[in-house]
């Protein structure tokens, strides 16, 4: 049941239509910025870099870090005429010179800017003839880069470790082959993982070309292929652990297309293994290895091991929130909470504990439009439609509406379909019946890819048009779903679990029983 602080909360805002959390935020990249800002940033920008008092950009840095939201009006006033006047330039110069502040503000905290600045500190000592200088420094720089496997910087500083043999004259006569060899190691390294990525690359274009459907036959016949070329045909692993990543992602994809999930799933735990094993890449490559327990918390859920995706949630939580520059990623993991509910019923548990943290954070970081707010957005809809509040179940599925184009074009079918389930379970029939006509008439005119969408469409004309047989009417529908040509829709609509909508009017339950029969069966 939906809490009474919530109910007062949405009825306070039910005129606007709009729950203010999904109010779309102007986005003005000075303020981001400024917000982005820790505190520690912040007062090291006004110790270094603050200018004189009454400087324009300190002023404007002050009013801009005041504002919770950004009005360039407000901005305007406060800096008085001749500052609003010139305000574009102002805050051009502002974020060039916060830029300059955060990166000297983090230089040396991360093993990137230490090899970056290192570098130039390098060119620094040779252009003023300090070469013994310059090469203690490159042997450090050289230590850090084979450590985190650096081979892109490593190429740099034997290139430098060149030009220092030519000109120091103690090294004169002394063979640069140890050098080219170490060059021609990191180009070997670099190739190989270059050779993984762009395997996996290919694999992940089809799967994201194929989406919910099926495979074609040409695409298991291009996987089969792989398997037994050159690149895959050796029984070694290579040396580099990013290669060893890349060919493990290689793997996962290639078996999951074949549908040899057990082995998919076992490259996936062989990846999070490698960073595990290898905590100081784990903590340089937080990124990485983020995507990395994603990949494998994405099987555990498909093949329904929630315990384990527990555990692998908490893990990625933990590891996300020490790494500030990722905490967005946090959303992914959280979401993995929401289908882990979700499967097991837990429908309390969302509404009341993780709906409000996900829609929070989803407008925190201005991706509620983009594919993963389209699908929590469902996940909610869904949800509600459970618990019988079907207001908030069609708010929430009103969100697509402020989607960019692409998305609503692939989301609008299946959005119809769980609104239409809402209408008709909420006894809505005239608003149903009004909103089918249309869509009937544009499915009859267009030749759609999606065939479960013209069908089901039909059927819900059925059920308006004979309400008393609607239990007999779903068990035909569900006999002809099974004979039906898979589409997209198909695999969408069981993915939500809504054949038991299907079966609770077959049944004569509500969707609640139904889902609550279907999980205990399990």
């Amino acid at each position: 049941m939906v809490s009474t602080s919530k109910r007062h909360f949405f009825r306070k805002h039910k005129r606007t239509n709009r729950n203010p959390f999904f109010m779309k935020k102007p986005k003005d990249s000075l303020h981001r910025l400024v917000v982005a800002m820790s505190p520690a940033e912040k007062r090291y920008f006004k110790v270094h870099f603050g200018q004189s008092e009454g400087s324009v950009l300190t002023e404007l840095f002050d009013i801009v870090n005041g504002l919770k939201e950004y009005d360039e009006a407000i901005v305007k006033k406060r800096l008085g005429k001749q500052g609003g006047r010139h305000l574009k330039v102002y805050k051009v110069q502002l974020t060039e010179l916060l830029l300059k502040t955060l990166t000297l503000f983090h230089s040396k905290k991360n093993i990137g800017s230490k090899i970056r600045i290192g570098l130039e500190e390098v060119d620094i000592l040779m252009d003023k003839e300090l070469y013994d200088l310059a090469a203690e420094r490159l042997d450090k720089l050289k230590k850090l880069c084979e450590t985190y496997q650096e081979y892109p910087f490593l190429i740099e500083i034997i290139n430098r470790d060149l030009r220092l043999n030519h000109i120091q004259y103690e090294k004169i006569g002394a063979s640069q082959m140890p050098l080219y060899e170490a060059l021609r190691t990191c180009l070997t390294h670099l190739q190989e993982q270059l050779d993984y990525a762009e395997a996996a690359n290919n694999l992940l274009d089809i799967n994201r070309a194929r989406s919910m459907s099926t495979y074609t036959a040409e695409d298991i016949a291009y996987c089969q292929q792989l398997l037994d070329s050159p690149l895959l045909k050796k029984n070694t692993e290579p040396t580099s652990l990013r290669a060893r990543l890349a060919r493990n992602t290689l793997f996962t994809f290639l078996y999951s297309i074949i549908g040899d999930e057990a082995r998919s799933l076992r490259y996936r735990e062989r990846s999070v293994l490698l960073f595990r094993q290898n905590q100081a890449y784990a903590q340089y490559h937080s990124f990485d290895f983020l995507n990395t327990l994603r990949n494998l918390l994405n099987s555990y859920l498909k093949s329904h091991q929630f315990v384990e995706a527990e555990y692998l949630i908490k893990e990625a939580i933990a590891f996300a929130d020490k790494h500030a520059l990722y905490r967005e990623q946090l959303v992914y993991f959280h979401y993995a909470r929401l289908v882990s509910a979700y499967h097991q019923n837990r429908f309390d548990f969302i509404i009341n504990e993780l709906e409000p943290h996900l829609v929070e954070q989803l407008a925190r970081y201005h991706i509620q439009y983009d594919r993963i707010g389209m699908i929590i957005w469902l996940y909610l809809a869904i949800t509600h439609i459970i618990q019988n509040d079907h207001r908030q179940a069609q708010q929430y599925l009103r969100q697509l509406e402020e989607a960019p184009e692409e998305l609503r074009t692939y989301f609008q079918p299946f959005f119809t379909i769980v609104a239409f389930i809402s209408h008709y379970t909420s006894d809505e029939h005239i608003l149903l019946s009004n909103l089918l006509k249309p869509r009937l008439r544009q499915a009859a005119k267009q030749k759609t890819e999606l065939p479960f969408y013209a069908h089901i469409l039909r059927f819900f004309k059925k059920l308006i048009d004979q309400p008393f047989q609607a239990d007999q009417l779903a068990q035909q529908f569900i006999l002809q779903l099974e004979k039906m040509e898979k589409d997209a829709l198909v695999g969408m609509f069981y993915y939500f679990r809504l054949e038991n909508w299907l079966l609770a009017l077959a049944n004569r339950r509500t969707l609640t029983e139904e889902m609550l029969a279907e999980h205990k069966k399990t």
